[in-house]
């Protein structure tokens, strides 16, 4: 199913995840998209010497060849200014309302598995 940008909406979540892990201040180099063998789609946090993993969804009939292709082209756009600002936060402001529940029980978890938040990070809002 295809969101507000006209990618799959799989694409645009694990888009919102990874900024919400770069707007609690952690370093894109520490942040990975990954998909398993048995279909399911996860954005990895690896810092501080350990793993936090956020399950975005299943890919469905979307297969990995085609996840790892619609990724790539959407950061390059969402990176090179093509979509509206308007439009990514929207995006993130749906992942964070409706995906985390907010901001304070993504943080939370991190911390749970004794991740340290960054100084620098920002509001998520």
């Amino acid at each position: 199913m295809n969101g507000p940008t006209g990618f799959e909406q799989l694409v645009e979540m694990a888009w919102a995840t990874h900024e919400g892990l770069r707007r609690l201040g952690f370093s894109a180099d520490d942040i990975f998209v990954l998909t398993t063998e048995d279909d399911r789609l996860f954005v990895q946090l690896k810092t501080q010497g350990k793993e936090f993993n956020v399950g975005v969804g299943l890919l469905g009939d979307l297969t990995h060849e085609r996840f790892n292709e619609q990724w790539l082209v959407f950061v390059e756009r969402a990176n090179s200014g093509q979509f509206a600002s308007e439009l990514l936060q929207q995006i993130f402001d749906r992942w964070l309302q409706y995906e985390t529940g907010g901001a304070m029980p993504l943080m939370n978890a991190i911390m749970g598995k004794g991740i340290h938040l960054p100084s620098r990070y920002r509001e998520l809002s």
